[in-house]
């Protein structure tokens, strides 16, 4: 058994978590093609330890063979999001401040929460890069002090792994309802069947998913898994072909589509973080205003029918509204955005001509809200179009989402639908864990402390520009 520390300070977010999992010496290998039924004992085994740990989330790693099952015994989080709203966007000094005062904090919490003292930890995961160069200071210095007083052995952990390994954090009902659905080697309907039902006998009253360790899967059907990494640094396509093993296919040429997100929110005077900020305002989106959904246009009479003073926008035609796709029709997997956000600007412009002073504030707010809509439509057709694209291509059944954009529900709801058509099947991480957070840190960790992968103290050293 082990316990690992995650850390996470790359950006604006100070995330800590610890995680409990097996440290499973005796499986002959990490690329064993099934899972043995010593697996299935250790279920059992672990539904006895469970009044030990009542009330742990209880999670489970879709792509193993083995049975790594792993418990979130605590976590904290705490962000300098509000602060950074009045500079519209993140401060690099007030990001790193805000960390050096909350991190010991969410350390001692943690360790409180699960129960533990610094002897009882294994080993300490930290993001120490890419990022903003302050804000991984903080997290890295804390991580080597740490090293160096107790002894303990560190994992280095690139943040972008970090985000796919979020993908492992659904709840087992759904890991294994999805997998035993394409006839896992690892797991036996029988024994996911008998596990459950000692389990349900065994923890009534505990909350959903709580102690529950089941049988471990086939790793030949979890591989490969096409990943696309949406964030606000960070917009990648890729193929992950098992642990740590990655083959880029794209990558943004400019903008991140989280930062689009933000510049996009700017020019319609929408506050920061802009992802949200465009997604609530596109959902507002009066369509009686606009005749239909799919049109990219307005008709005219709808404005002149709801508002008054808008004479001067009698020569709008049905595409008016309508952004641009870039490089939807290249033949490659890269992405660009800049001059999408820049589409928007000559746009919005464009509309703040046409519009007349006696207008009324509610025609502005449509304006806003119908801008926004077909700002995060261009985003979404661009991105779920080249991921399935790329699935179809190399012939992926598994497509996973990750990243603070993967928290857009426009984008997951259009990508499960087009996946679908394909027959394909879409891993999204909860909401929560889309964002940066301590426990994708942590289980990233996790995975790299199983393959003996650990760095001294001595050598760890921020990498602000590293590359998957």
């Amino acid at each position: 058994m082990v316990n690992i520390l995650g850390i996470e300070t790359s950006c604006d977010e100070t995330g800590v978590a610890v995680i409990h999992g097996e440290n499973f010496q005796f499986f002959p290998s990490w690329g064993s093609a099934a899972a043995e039924i010593s697996n299935f004992q250790t279920c059992k085994e672990d539904i006895i330890k469970n009044d030990q740990n009542a009330g742990a989330q209880n999670l489970v790693p879709n792509d193993i063979d083995e049975n790594f099952d792993f418990k979130i015994l605590a976590e904290g989080l705490a962000s300098s999001v509000d602060l950074q709203k009045e500079y519209g966007g993140v401060v690099p000094e007030l990001a790193s401040r805000v960390h050096v005062e909350k991190i010991n904090l969410l350390l001692a919490r943690c360790l409180n929460d699960a129960h533990l003292n610094w002897s009882d930890i294994d080993a300490i995961a930290i993001a120490n890069g890419p990022g903003l160069v302050g804000s991984l200071l903080v997290g890295t210095m804390v991580a080597k002090t740490l090293g160096m007083v107790l002894g303990k052995p560190l994992i280095s952990v690139n943040h972008l792994e970090g985000h796919i390994c979020s993908s492992f954090l659904v709840k087992n009902e759904e890991n294994f309802q999805f997998f035993l659905s394409r006839g896992s080697a690892g797991a036996e309907i029988f024994n996911f069947q008998t596990c459950n039902e000692k389990i349900d006998n065994k923890n009534q009253k505990d909350t959903v998913g709580a102690g529950r360790d089941l049988p471990g899967f086939d790793r030949k059907n979890i591989f490969p898994m096409l990943v696309l990494i949406v964030s606000g640094g960070h917009t990648e396509l890729l193929i992950m072909k098992d642990i740590g093993k990655y083959e880029m296919l794209g990558s943004t040429m400019d903008d991140a589509a989280g930062e689009a997100f933000d510049k996009a929110a700017k020019i319609l005077g929408l506050e920061y973080p802009g992802g949200p900020s465009i997604s609530r305002r596109a959902a507002k989106c009066n369509f009686q205003f606009f005749p239909s959904r799919g049109s990219a246009g307005a008709e005219i009479s709808n404005f002149q029918t709801n508002n008054v003073g808008t004479q001067n926008l009698v020569s709008i035609d049905k595409d008016f509204f309508k952004l641009p796709r870039p490089l939807l029709d290249r033949d490659d997997y890269d992405f660009s955005f800049s001059g999408l956000k820049t589409a928007l600007l000559y746009k919005w412009k464009e509309i703040s001509n046409l519009r007349t002073k006696n207008e009324g504030e509610n025609l502005r707010e449509e304006l806003v809200n119908r801008m926004a809509w077909e700002f995060q439509e261009a985003v979404v057709d661009v991105l779920v179009t080249k991921t399935v694209r790329a699935a179809e291509k190399f012939d992926i059944d598994k497509v996973a989402i990750v990243g603070g954009v993967a928290a857009n529900a426009r984008l997951r709801e259009e990508m499960e639908i087009r996946l679908q058509k394909v027959g394909r099947k879409l891993i999204v991480p909860p909401i929560k864990y889309c964002t940066d957070n301590g426990v994708k840190i942590a289980v990233a960790g996790y995975f790299k402390y199983l393959q003996d992968d650990l760095t001294d103290w001595k050598k760890l050293e921020v990498r602000s520009n590293w590359e998957l």
